[in-house]
């Protein structure tokens, strides 16, 4: 028979072993208390249709951060999100989505430099939370000076290094592009291999009047392009057209879409173009920034490096 002392030793060692349970789970024992960093909405947007209501949030963090702290504010949140009603086509919201970032620089980069982000849909009962490694080991260590140069300085020579580098492939893509139709500029031509509609007007004030004015260009017809404008991501080309069964010359507006896959290249070719110009390009524009701040380009690879591992901000 096992008496009250027996008793009390088996009940410690059951106690005991569940304290080191939540230990190795990485969770609170109860003797460890939880500090919510102090945080601030940066920005909340909803996405409201009759498939869902998307919930998406930007929250800027500061104080003591850590990530027990981080999934406590984060789990928070998506809870009272979660209960939000008044919306139009749902009762509550189908998913959230909430980014926390340690700099408005990082969140306005739209690059993904979170340090902490959780997903949840109405499916499940507790938010998906991830956090970014890189900046946690960075939270409390202090700025050091390489090269002569302070942490902040260097920061800025990063962005000039990957905005180079940016650059560079942009003007590669643009003289070799995969689909040339994407790049075109004015002065230059090309035949259409397909029929394609033509809007009379780029952005007409009577969007049912201007359908009825659309005119198809059929396969055959030369295009120039006169002007270039942009709507949103997509080019728009102001063109004159020559179509040959009318003997005409049309002018309007062509979509950049439209125009996908109508001037065949040679994409292997092209790629191995862009390579060749973009790191061409590259070495031009660090051997710039090498001479502006006086830096070897050994050095300029090392402040790159330590950019890309300590996740610093990228250019907008």
């Amino acid at each position: 028979m096992l008496t009250a002392h027996c008793f009390y030793w088996l009940f410690l060692v059951t106690q005991l072993e569940l304290v080191q349970e939540k230990r190795d789970d990485g969770k609170n024992t109860g003797t460890d208390k939880i500090i919510i960093p102090k945080y601030k909405t940066l920005n909340r947007e909803v996405a409201d249709n009759n498939m869902y209501v998307k919930v998406s949030m930007d929250l800027l963090v500061s104080g003591e951060i850590s990530k027990p702290g981080l999934k406590a504010m984060l789990e928070k949140l998506n809870g009272s999100e979660k209960n939000k009603k008044g919306f139009k086509f749902n009762q509550h919201p189908t998913d959230i989505y909430i980014y926390a970032y340690t700099s408005r620089e990082l969140a306005q980069a739209g690059m993904g430099q979170w340090i902490a982000m959780s997903r949840w849909n109405n499916k499940t009962s507790k938010p998906n939370i991830s956090y970014n490694d890189m900046q946690i080991e960075q939270l409390g260590v202090a700025p050091e000076k390489r090269f002569g140069l302070s942490e902040e300085m260097r920061r800025k020579i990063y962005k000039e290094i990957v905005s180079s580098h940016d650059k560079a492939l942009e003007e590669a893509e643009d003289k070799y592009p995969i689909d040339p139709t994407q790049s075109l500029y004015p002065g230059q031509s090309i035949k259409l291999s397909k029929e394609t509609p033509l809007m009379p007007e780029l952005e007409p004030k009577d969007a049912i009047e201007a359908i009825s004015k659309i005119k198809r260009l059929p396969a055959g017809t030369s295009i120039e392009v006169v002007k270039v404008a942009k709507i949103e991501s997509t080019k728009w080309y102001n063109v004159k057209a020559k179509v040959p069964s009318r003997n005409v010359i049309e002018t309007g507006w062509i979509n950049s879409i439209a125009l996908i896959g109508q001037v065949k290249v040679d994409f292997e070719e092209q790629l191995n173009k862009q390579g060749e110009l973009s790191e061409k390009m590259k070495n031009k524009y660090e051997g710039e920034i090498s001479k502006k701040h006086g830096l070897t380009r050994e050095q300029l690879k090392q402040i790159l490096n330590e950019g890309g591992e300590k996740d610093w901000p990228l250019p907008e």
